[in-house]
């Protein structure tokens, strides 16, 4: 269990990485986009809203799929994780897997940090 006198930021959650941890301020941020990103909207029932729909892009072809997919992951970032700005987002296809890659900055920062997603595809 973490020992919670230790938080030091108001932005901060438990790790999804490692049990017992904490992230916070650009780390809990970073974590926070992968959830959106990752989580499929209308999969959890008490926010039916939350998530982006990426994953109704990942089976078509590359060149409709790729827009669709980061338009829509700045459009899932924009609504659910106001704390940063995207910056850039780019995918790139090697054989099964698709890589999103998302450059963000958080407000009032003039620092810039990347998260990547991946995404298994259809052969």
């Amino acid at each position: 269990m973490p020992d919670v006198n230790l938080i030091k930021s108001q932005n901060w959650s438990l790790s999804t990485a490692k049990q017992g941890e904490i992230v916070e301020d650009v780390d809990d941020i970073n974590q926070c986009i992968a959830i959106v990103l990752e989580t499929v909207k209308g999969s959890d029932p008490l926010r039916p809203d939350f998530g982006s729909d990426i994953f109704l892009w990942l089976d078509m072809p590359i060149g409709l799929a790729g827009p669709n997919i980061i338009a829509e992951a700045i459009k899932s970032l924009r609504i659910w994780e106001p704390r940063c700005q995207v910056v850039k987002a780019r995918m790139q296809v090697d054989q099964n897997v698709l890589t999103l890659s998302v450059e963000w900055q958080p407000l009032n920062s003039s620092i810039i940090k990347s998260t990547d997603i991946k995404y298994n595809i259809a052969a």
